[in-house]
């Protein structure tokens, strides 16, 4: 079913990538339900996208890779709004915001501003444009990924901290046994069409 309308977390054993501009390929888009704001005091939708960087290899010579959280919004100065409209250089608008889905962004490739938070620990994404024309066909190692609630179990290749977040949402809560059993997510092809058919 479509999905409608976090940053990369470090430790001292943790590899991050370099900063700057990479070539980068959509691997995962998770619904990852709503969490409470504690600011607002309110329940906001929250959806990750996670970027593999082909270009760019750990120790183990498997590609990085690099997510962000986004609130599932495209009103006002939101930052989903301003990192899709650069991504596919063109601006979103209300209507177009109405039937955006965002599971029509796996597989897409893009170019990912990796920025490091100021005391060094954190690896984000600051920014996305389109892709080079000699990044677009890059291959990715990890499998490409879609979920939602109601898609069965949380696939096995997803991180830990994804996952947890997921399962920490008042969605998973609630729905219980409806987020268990076999997992219909995962996707060999992207859903999303070409690289030049927008998704919105």
């Amino acid at each position: 079913m479509p999905l409608k309308v976090g940053s990369t977390q470090n430790n001292s054993e943790y590899e991050m990538p370099p900063e700057g501009m990479q070539a980068g390929v959509c691997i995962w888009v998770v619904n990852l339900g709503e969490h409470l704001n504690p600011r607002s005091q309110k329940y906001q939708p929250k959806v990750s996208l996670t970027f593999e960087l082909p270009r760019c290899l750990m120790k183990d010579d498997r590609p990085f890779v690099i997510s962000a959280q986004y609130t599932n919004s495209f009103y006002g100065s939101s930052i989903a709004k301003s990192h899709i409209g650069t991504w596919f250089n063109k601006r979103i608008t209300d209507e177009a915001a109405l039937s955006f889905d965002w599971f029509k962004l796996a597989g897409r490739h893009a170019t990912v501003q990796v920025q490091y938070s100021d005391d060094g620990k954190w690896a984000n994404i600051a920014g996305l444009t389109p892709p080079n024309p000699a990044d677009k066909d890059l291959a990715v190692f990890n499998d490409i990924i879609t979920w939602t609630f109601g898609e069965g179990a949380l696939p096995q290749s997803l991180p830990d901290w994804i996952k947890a977040k997921v399962m920490s949402s008042r969605e998973w809560n609630e729905q219980g046994q409806q987020n268990e059993g076999p997992t219909q997510s995962d996707i060999i092809s992207p859903p999303g069409g070409g690289e030049e058919d927008l998704p919105f």
